[in-house]
């Protein structure tokens, strides 16, 4: 079974709305692109948005660090930067909608509890499902963006959907090897714990937040007035 150290970084690996906590290569500089004229960001909506990015690149590290104290921090920073935004403006209240509380499911795994196989289990589904409301609110700003935003290289830079499958893949695996550890099936567990272990990895895979803001800061430069 996972120690609390591993299940910390297992939490990270998730954030709130499309913005990820995948690996992390070298810095590459952004092309000097002119931006879109049919991004349709104002410079507010911009602006905002830069800083939630801001605000959640520390998460890039915790997966490797994966220290509580660290994880609890800038969860609360990333919370209250969700909280600063601007919920009148119809793209940004979809795009940060069920961030604090994502956020603050995640957070908890800092610290977990799981001293039993019940425990454990139920520790595991709680995690499957701050992973499916990730899930499930990103499928519900996708109509959204594409609604707000004219721009389709910018829509991806907000939407990342090279991520969902490895999202939907993580949120399956932790299903059973919820069920697996609630089972006491020794085989099952390893089974399954393998399988969550290339869930996350395909997971991984997806652009750090780091590279998000990088492709934000090229697609969706605002359109001057």
């Amino acid at each position: 079974m996972r120690g609390r150290e591993t299940l910390a970084a297992v939490a990270v690996a998730a954030c709130a709305l499309a913005i990820g906590c995948g690996s992390d290569g070298p810095d590459e500089a952004s092309p000097a692109t002119s931006p879109s004229p049919n991004s349709t960001l104002t410079a507010k909506q911009y602006a905002e948005l830069e800083r939630m990015y801001l605000a959640m690149v520390p998460l890039d590290g915790l997966a490797d660090n994966s220290d509580a104290r660290s994880l609890r921090r800038i969860t609360r920073g990333t919370a209250r930067a969700c909280r600063q935004v601007d919920r009148t403006d119809p793209l940004l209240a979809g795009l940060v909608e069920g961030c604090e509380r994502i956020v603050g499911r995640l957070a908890a795994f800092a610290t977990p509890d799981c001293a039993t196989k019940q425990e454990c289990a139920a520790l595991l589904e709680e995690f499957s499902a701050a992973l499916r409301d990730l899930l499930d609110t990103l499928r519900e700003t996708e109509p959204i963006v594409e609604r707000e935003v004219g721009d389709q290289a910018c829509r991806d830079a907000l939407l990342v959907p090279e991520q969902m499958p490895s999202l939907e893949r993580a949120v399956d695996a932790f299903d059973r090897f919820a069920d697996a550890v609630a089972s006491g099936d020794a085989e099952a567990v390893e089974t399954t714990d393998a399988e969550v272990d290339e869930a996350l990895a395909a997971l991984d895979e997806a652009p750090s937040t780091k590279k998000q803001l990088q492709t934000f800061r090229r697609d969706c430069k605002p359109v001057a007035s």
